[in-house]
């Protein structure tokens, strides 16, 4: 078994000017000169909380303008996966466009690094049960780890049937975020607006809670603009968005140093390495 003490580590790298909240927004900001100065500050904080080790989930179109990030990441021990290559929903591709979108995704990842990819995540948790082909996909493609089924019940994504802990399915070992159960309901606090939205004593609890009474481990994933206390603020979207997308920014970046250096993390498959489940 993998060692009881560590947790795993994510980072979606992708655009935040592309996410859909602004779609058709024009802009003039240099999106490499954007995600590079997210990314090395991610890097930065990693080799401070004594060289932790991440899974890096990087969509396709970021690896084939910029395949320096991605050498860069990879140069500093980190771990690489596919985060699609368009950042399209899953869900709304056939077979035939999510086989082609992940060839893409992963060929320019691979020809960047140098290195095989042997994990995925689709974006925005855009896996559904009834995509039958998408195993049968990811195996082709010698995917062997992924993080695509959130555990929870949310209007664009999730799944609150689904298992909440590391398990495999059919052949893959599928890694989901970190929830709690309380009152029956499955609680997210491993990542994006949920982990910005708590206070740090609460996650705290929650990973120290969870780690006590079950041994499987604490799954965090972060999106670099959500630790860019600086981040471009665009005035004319939904005020949901607003709220989903800006919530804490400032401080978020803080949040994640102490979590960092106050729990152990690693990536996918060092955790992995030589062990089962």
């Amino acid at each position: 078994m993998p060692t009881e003490r560590k947790n795993i580590l994510t980072i979606d790298c992708e655009d935040f000017l592309l996410l859909p909240a602004f779609k058709n927004l024009k802009s003039d900001i240099d999106l490499n000169q954007m995600i590079d100065n997210q990314i090395n500050a991610i890097l930065i904080e990693l080799r401070n909380a004594n060289d932790t080790k991440a899974t890096f989930f990087i969509v396709g179109e970021i690896a084939k303008r910029n395949p320096d990030l991605v050498r860069r990441i990879r140069n500093n021990g980190h771990h690489l996966g596919s985060h699609s290559f368009k950042h399209s929903k899953a869900y709304k591709l056939t077979r035939s466009e999510f086989q082609s979108d992940l060839e893409n995704s992963i060929k320019h990842i691979t020809t960047a690094s140098g290195e095989d990819v042997d994990c995925y995540r689709a974006p925005m948790w855009s896996y559904k049960p009834n995509m039958y082909w998408y195993w049968d996909v990811l195996s082709k493609k010698n995917i062997k780890y992924d993080s695509s089924i959130f555990p929870i019940n949310r209007w664009m994504y999730g799944n609150p049937k689904a298992p909440r802990f590391t398990h495999v399915n059919q052949n893959i070992i599928e890694l989901p975020p970190s929830t709690i159960k309380i009152f029956g309901f499955n609680l997210p606090f491993c990542g994006g607006i949920y982990f910005r939205f708590m206070p740090y004593r609460i996650i705290r609890y929650f990973i120290k809670r969870l780690k006590k009474k079950y041994n499987h481990p604490i799954l965090m994933y972060f999106h670099p603009w959500e630790l860019d206390p600086n981040l471009v603020r665009v005035q004319n979207i939904r005020t949901l968005y607003k709220f989903v997308l800006y919530h804490n920014t400032k401080n978020s970046m803080k949040k994640f140093r102490r979590l960092i250096n106050e729990f152990e993390f690693t990536s996918i498959n060092d955790y992995f390495i030589n062990s089962s489940i």
